[in-house]
C-alpha cells in the first residue's frame, strides 16, 4: 500500500515540475522577448473632458498653461506587461529638447508623456515615441506637431 502512495506521489511530483517548465516557455514575462511594434495612434489631450487631438488630423493648439500629456497606442491593443515608451519632444526656439521613457500607465494600455504647465514656452514643437520591452525597441512613430501659444 506504502509504495502505491509513494508512486502517486512521485507520479504528482513529475507532473509539478512539468507543468512548471510549460508555465516558464510560455509565460510572457519568461519567454523570449520579441521587437515591440511601432505604437499608434498618437495624440495629445490637455483636459481629461476635452477630446484628444489626434495628429492624423492636423497639428494641435495648447496653451502654455496646459497639462499637456502625449500619448500613443501600443501594437497590438491590449495589455503589455513591462512595455515602456520613449518620447521626444524637439523645436520652440531656446528649449531643451525632451527625452524621457516612462512605463505604461496602470491601466497598461496607453504610453504616456505628462508635460507640466509652463515647461514648454510659446512656439511649434514635434514629438515622437517609440515602444521598448526589456532590450528591444520598436522603430519611431512619425513626428506629430503641435503648437503651443500664450
Amino acid at each position: 500500500m506504502q509504495h502505491r502512495y509513494r508512486l502517486a506521489a512521485l507520479a504528482a511530483a513529475v507532473l509539478a515540475v512539468s507543468a512548471g517548465a510549460l508555465y516558464a516557455i510560455t509565460s510572457p514575462a519568461i519567454a523570449a522577448q520579441e521587437t515591440p511594434q511601432t505604437p499608434t495612434g498618437l495624440r495629445i489631450q490637455t483636459d481629461p473632458y476635452q477630446p484628444n487631438q489626434l495628429c492624423r488630423a492636423g497639428t494641435a493648439v495648447v496653451s502654455k498653461n496646459d497639462t499637456i500629456v502625449l500619448a500613443a497606442s501600443p501594437v497590438p491593443l491590449g495589455r503589455h506587461p513591462g512595455l515602456r515608451g520613449t518620447f521626444e519632444v524637439t523645436g520652440g526656439e531656446g528649449t531643451t529638447p525632451i527625452s524621457s521613457t516612462r512605463p505604461m500607465w496602470p491601466s497598461g494600455r496607453v504610453l504616456a508623456l505628462t508635460i507640466d504647465p509652463g515647461t514648454l514656452s510659446a512656439g511649434a514643437y514635434r514629438w515622437r515615441v517609440r515602444a521598448e520591452q526589456g532590450k528591444e525597441v520598436s522603430g519611431w512613430t512619425p513626428w506629430c506637431g503641435f503648437t503651443v501659444k500664450d
